[in-house]
């Protein structure tokens, strides 16, 4: 089990528990987080056919890195990122995921966090800050950006 995505999964409950009152309100939103959150504890058991189930049809998503990553950054369509998904999560241990901003409107939500873990082939560390980009419909993931900052060595 990955213990930083599924502190992630920790964080994004909190987030819906202090958000109590806003998550009632906006109901298109929390079933966003929801979403978010049932992806994101797949994937920390390494369990990938319920994060895929809660993707669209033609799903995309695209990766900015200011440095070199082992990572495929782009897919377009269910397959690819499929493909991706599998391969990308495959090459990293997270230690740890903080979220410093999580924003939620409409069918968006934006989170800013810092992630640290270990390359799984090289166990080479990584610091680095993220803002991570989902766009939904119908209360599935349609498309997805991230852009990796590493923090300076």
């Amino acid at each position: 089990m990955d213990r930083g995505l599924r502190q992630l999964v920790q964080r994004l409950d909190d987030w819906q528990t202090a958000n109590a009152p806003l998550v009632a309100a906006q109901r298109r939103e929390a079933r966003n987080i929801a979403c978010l959150r049932t992806v994101f504890d797949a994937l920390s058991r390494a369990d990938f056919e319920p994060a895929f189930a809660h993707l669209t049809h033609d799903t995309s998503y695209s990766l900015y890195a200011a440095g070199q990553i082992s990572f495929q950054l782009a897919g377009d369509g269910l397959e690819a990122v499929r493909e991706g998904m599998r391969t990308n999560f495959a090459a990293v241990e997270f230690e740890r995921i903080d979220i410093d901003t999580l924003v939620a409107q409409d069918d968006a939500v934006m989170i800013v966090a810092r992630q640290r873990g270990r390359w799984r082939e090289s166990g080479v560390a990584f610091d680095e800050r993220i803002i991570l980009e989902y766009l939904f419909r119908d209360a599935q993931v349609a498309r997805y950006r991230g852009w990796i900052l590493p923090f300076a060595a």
